[in-house]
C-alpha cells in the first residue's frame, strides 16, 4: 500500500458484473488523503488450511497518495469486473471531510447495464443496446 499511518479509513464495495475502465478520485477533501484498490476487503489472501505450500498474496489493485502533486489522490484501473474494494484514508494520522468521485466506461463492444449505476456509461459514440446474440443482455454498441 502507498499508505503508512494510523488513519481510519473508509471502504466501500462495488459489485462490477462487467468490466469497466474505472476512475476514482478524492479531489475535493479537506486534508491529505490516499486511495486504494483491492480485490477483497483484506490486504492478502487466505490460504486453504493445511497447504503449507500457499502463499498468500496482496489483494491491491492500485494505489495513490498525491495525484499530480496535490494531496487528495486518484487512481484508473483497466477492465475491472467483480467485487472491488475502494479505501479512502487518511495519509498518516490525517482525517476530515472527503469526496469521493467515482466514474467509469463499459468496454466498447462489451457487455453494459443500462439499469446500472449512472457513473458508468458507454464510451462516446456508443450506446447500451439490446444484444443481438442474447435478448437477456446488452452490449455497448457504435452508435448508427
Amino acid at each position: 500500500s502507498c499508505n503508512f499511518g494510523s488513519a481510519s479509513e473508509v471502504v466501500y464495495m462495488l459489485d462490477l458484473p462487467h468490466p469497466v475502465n474505472l476512475n476514482a478520485s478524492t479531489a475535493g477533501s479537506d486534508f491529505n488523503t490516499s486511495l486504494y484498490a483491492r480485490s477483497a476487503c483484506a490486504a492478502l489472501t487466505v490460504c486453504p488450511d493445511g497447504d503449507d505450500s500457499c502463499v498468500p498474496a496482496s489483494t491491491e489493485l492500485a494505489c495513490n497518495q498525491d495525484a499530480d502533486g496535490v494531496l487528495t489522490s486518484a487512481l484508473s484501473l483497466s477492465a475491472v469486473s467483480g467485487a472491488l474494494y475502494l479505501f479512502v484514508d487518511g495519509f498518516g494520522a490525517q482525517a476530515g471531510a472527503y469526496v469521493l468521485t467515482v466514474s467509469g466506461e463499459y468496454l466498447a463492444e462489451g457487455a453494459c447495464d443500462p439499469q446500472g449505476p449512472s457513473f458508468f456509461t458507454c464510451p462516446p459514440s456508443y450506446i447500451c443496446s439490446p444484444d443481438p446474440e442474447n435478448p437477456e443482455a446488452h452490449r455497448c454498441s457504435a452508435e448508427p
